[in-house]
């Protein structure tokens, strides 16, 4: 079977989907610990201590956490795809749905615990459901990419199995300390990291890739050029 391996584009429309991926990894970091933590004085690993009750005091500041969150993976899942020469129609639907997923849990505030009318328990189900659909796309589109392609390459195979074991950890996780900010954050920024991994680094690509490139780095080449052996 022949292994593919896959160049990373370095132009400027992926430098500006690599910028967006990092300022919204560093807003997310920052957000927990200075505006959950330190000027709401929540505590992030409390039940329903989730950041989007912060939209009530900080609606420009929690829409800003949505927007890069939003524009980072539907971007960097596009770049994915097409890096990966992934067409599947499986992921096509995956990355749109978590956009649009999050895009629902933007516009449909939530609502804190103890519910008494229907609008509270629709409120927060509806953004409980649109913020589970959107997680759980973006992080099942990156999986599905490492199990369609390991079928032609093998170190797919790790991080397919590690993207099972990661979604199965935090499932666990969340069953035993519940919905908390803590959680939301480390979930969030570790789909990001690899992303960024997948995407910017040369983690899967064959050391017989990466000794190609090395040749050919006198030479102007095309973006995404696949390259077979």
């Amino acid at each position: 079977m022949k292994k593919e391996k896959y160049l990373m584009v370095t132009d400027k429309k992926t430098e500006l989907v690599k910028g967006v991926l990092l300022v919204a990894s560093g807003y997310v970091f920052c957000y927990m610990f200075m505006l959950d933590y330190s000027i709401e004085g929540m505590n992030v690993f409390a039940r329903n201590s989730t950041t989007s009750i912060t939209f009530f005091n900080h609606p420009y500041l929690y829409m800003l956490w949505m927007t890069l969150c939003i524009s980072a993976f539907y971007l960097n899942l596009s770049y994915m795809r097409r890096r990966y020469e992934a067409g599947q129609k499986t992921l096509a639907v995956l990355q749109y749905t978590a956009a649009f997923g999050l895009v629902g849990s933007t516009v449909i505030p939530t609502h804190v615990p103890p519910h008494e009318t229907f609008s509270h328990y629709f409120r927060f189900y509806a953004h409980m459901g649109s913020t589970v659909v959107a997680i759980f796309s973006g992080v099942f589109c990156i999986v599905f990419l490492f199990y369609f392609k390991m079928k032609d390459d093998a170190s797919f195979k790790i991080w397919f199995h590690g993207g099972i074991a990661f979604v199965v950890v935090f499932i666990a996780a969340t069953v035993i300390i519940g919905v908390c900010s803590f959680l939301e954050t480390v979930l969030v920024i570790s789909v990001m990291a690899v992303l960024y991994a997948i995407n910017y680094t040369d983690l899967l690509m064959p050391a017989a890739g990466r000794q190609a490139i090395k040749k050919s780095s006198g030479c102007p080449e095309e973006p995404n050029v696949l390259i077979r052996s």
